[in-house]
């Protein structure tokens, strides 16, 4: 059979296995920063015991979804980063989109983790003008996040400076 008869769509190059994984990962770790996001700002902090509800909630989030998912994109991403390492890192736009998620999450986690902490044994210690202190920056660091990880989204669906689809 000749190139010339086969149809289009089997003439397309197939995406790599571990794209939709990678995908899927992104989209539920997004959504689940959205949910901390909405979590923040919906349930009420009038009690004490609605601080640990909140704080409960909050950290439940983490160490069942945002933590499993953050290292499922971690390993999906390396999984399609490794064959094409050199093509990859000679663009600019993926050169920017790895040094913006290299320098920012890790140190955003950091920070992130330490005000958690501090908001847990605030909340524990019923001390609730700092823990209200504590959410905020916390809140902050969450928001921040949500947009560096639809900055990489962004720089990676436009590959800005390069072209398209490569």
């Amino acid at each position: 059979m000749s190139t010339e008869s086969a149809s289009p769509l089997a003439a397309r190059r197939r995406p790599p296995w571990p794209l939709v994984p990678k995908l899927v990962s992104i989209s539920l770790l997004l959504g689940s920063f959205a949910s901390v996001e909405v979590l923040l700002r919906v349930l009420p902090r009038d009690t004490p015991e609605d601080w640990r509800r909140l704080v409960d909630a909050v950290g439940a989030l983490f160490v069942t979804v945002i933590v499993p998912g953050s290292f499922l994109v971690v390993v999906f991403s390396l999984l399609l980063f490794w064959p094409q390492r050199r093509t990859f890192l000679r663009q600019r736009w993926a050169q920017v989109k790895v040094g913006l998620l290299v320098l920012t999450l890790p140190a955003l986690h950091l920070l992130a983790r330490g005000v958690f902490t501090g908001l847990r044994a605030d909340v524990g210690a019923e001390r609730l003008g700092e823990a209200s202190a504590s959410l905020g920056t916390f809140r902050l660091l969450v928001e921040l996040t949500i947009l560096v990880l639809l900055a990489a989204i962004w720089i990676a669906r436009t590959k800005p400076g390069g072209a398209r689809g490569t």
